[in-house]
């Protein structure tokens, strides 16, 4: 079973990768890795924090994100940055589609997608048809779609969870 396939959307930049292309000022850029789930299909899910100071004279400005990257043997194929003010939106989306999934399961469907998609485009979400359901996560345009298990999800919010933590210990904020 494979997930519905998507037209491409105009993908909207988050606030950390406009930060990132600046020119002519100094771009400080601090990680944290948080963790990683493995997926079915030998890939691995890491995030990790991003803190980002622009000093540009006697200016500084901080940005706060998260960055998800597909990972396979330590080498990023893919990655999506989330915006410190999106990541309530995501972590509440994985536990609507983690719950939704649990219900669904059991029941009979005619082909059913669940999806949310973040700024930069990044889909997570489940498909059934039958009582087959398989969760996923497709985190940029021509990367490798990556399945993996409804228990994943939830490790993947708890991963969001404590970069959230982190980064509100480093002083972020939604304003």
């Amino acid at each position: 079973m494979q997930p519905v396939e998507h037209r491409a959307i105009d993908r909207q930049e988050t606030n950390a990768r406009r930060f990132l292309a600046l020119r002519g000022v100094i771009v400080i850029k601090e990680t944290k890795d948080i963790g990683h789930v493995r997926s079915f299909n030998l890939w691995q899910i890491a995030v990790s924090t991003l803190l980002l100071a622009k000093v540009q004279g006697d200016d500084r400005d901080m940005l706060y994100a998260v960055q998800i990257e597909q990972k396979k043997d330590d080498i990023a194929a893919a990655s999506a940055i989330v915006d410190y003010d999106e990541l309530p939106e995501l972590i509440a989306a994985l536990d609507f589609i983690y719950s939704t999934g649990s219900v669904m399961r059991n029941e009979e469907r005619d082909g059913t997608e669940v999806t949310y998609r973040t700024k930069e485009d990044a889909r997570f979400g489940f498909y059934q048809l039958g009582r087959t359901q398989q969760h996923f996560i497709h985190l940029q345009q021509n990367a490798e779609t990556i399945n993996i298990a409804s228990t994943s999800v939830g490790q993947i919010k708890d991963l969001l969870n404590q970069a959230r933590d982190h980064l509100e210990a480093k002083g972020a904020s939604i304003v």
